[in-house]
């Protein structure tokens, strides 16, 4: 039950699934793919605030330093370099670049965490949103047909027209 901190510049990219990755030193208590990863910002402040729920899919070793980047022993090229640091939360790689500098030091040796997410306030959002959108959808078209069936009940049917759905 691995708990992850985040910055805060972070949390609105987890919480809406577009940052579905970390970069990590290796842990004492390492993780493994299946885990369930518990997402926060702020923790150990008064503004700790849950950002969502992940289960782990895939675990690489990273090494970076200012001139490379391999994954898994594979040396990156420029797109993927890209793909890595905007996966990571990044707008572009010197931001990428500057963060890992600031946070770890050059080189860096870790894992990429990838996750995907079980449950976030997005998700639970977006899931109330749809079931609203089905139930008016669901009340709109019995009133829809109920009209419909009174405009008809001069007509020759003796069966309800929702029975035809």
């Amino acid at each position: 039950m691995p708990v992850m901190n985040f910055s805060p510049e972070f949390a609105e990219s987890i919480i809406n699934g577009t940052k579905l990755q970390t970069i990590r030193r290796v842990r004492q208590r390492p993780i493994f793919t299946g885990d369930t990863l518990y997402l926060y910002t702020g923790m150990k402040t008064k503004e700790v605030r849950k950002l969502g729920v992940g289960v782990v899919t895939v675990l690489r070793l990273i090494e970076i330093t200012k001139d490379d980047i391999l994954v898994s022993g594979q040396k990156l090229g420029h797109f993927e370099k890209m793909r890595l640091a905007m996966g990571d939360g990044f707008q572009n790689l010197d931001k990428f670049y500057a963060w890992i500098k600031s946070h770890y030091g050059l080189p860096f040796s870790g894992v990429i965490i990838n996750w995907k997410l079980k449950e976030s306030d997005m998700l639970k959002k977006e899931s109330e949103k749809r079931l609203t959108y089905v139930l008016k959808g669901l009340f709109t078209n019995v009133s829809f047909i109920e009209q419909h069936a009174k405009k008809m009940s001069g007509s020759d049917i003796d069966r309800p027209i929702w029975s035809e759905f």
